[in-house]
């Protein structure tokens, strides 16, 4: 059921700001200041440079992939995690994942039907802590899309102010569906 812009992480997942509280993902603004983790995994906090959805209360099939541990992570079946060995797996096939306590077996994959579709993407970092779990901020062709909001960065490091505009959101979705149909094209 996924469709291409209904592919993130629950409205419920959380992430931690660098002041040691968390916030859900419905809550994120431009500007936070969130734990994420650079291509080769080192864990710091970096700022929301764009969040890629607004709010919404869209309605989406999600997967709660729990490790080892008892850290749950929502996201969609097809969305990015990283996997124990530095690639990345979709969320439904995880078996085992990089967290902020190191890598840990996967010990269930549940489906359940929920609404709010959300993420987000940092200034210096490439990979979101959510819910304890490193994960991609995307749900398929992690570097493609990655280098795509190379661009959102540059803007946020000069204006960020402009980042936080409703308009800037939509253009962006209608940017994104033009690059995913011409993906799916080719």
């Amino acid at each position: 059921d996924d469709d291409d812009d209904s592919v993130c992480f629950s409205g419920d997942s959380t992430v931690q700001l660098a002041s040691g509280a968390t916030k859900t993902m419905a809550d994120l603004q431009v500007g936070d200041s969130v734990l994420s983790a650079d291509a080769a995994g080192k864990l710091s906090y970096s700022d929301v440079a764009f969040l890629p959805h607004g709010a919404n209360a869209k309605a989406a099939d999600f997967v709660k992939v729990t490790t080892e541990s008892g850290k749950a992570v929502k996201a969609t079946p097809t969305h990015l995690l990283v996997s124990c060995d530095g690639s990345l797996a979709q969320a439904k096939a995880a078996a085992c994942v990089r967290t902020v306590n190191g890598d840990e077996a996967v010990t269930s994959i549940e489906s359940f039907k929920a609404n709010g579709i959300y993420s987000a993407v940092t200034l210096d970092n490439e990979y979101l802590v959510v819910d304890g779990v490193v994960a991609s901020p995307f749900a398929m062709a992690h570097g493609l899309v990655n280098a795509y909001y190379n661009l959102h960065r540059a803007v946020y490091k000069n204006f960020p102010s402009l980042m936080k505009m409703p308009a800037v959101v939509s253009a962006n979705s209608l940017l994104a569906s033009g690059a995913v149909m011409a993906m799916n094209a080719a």
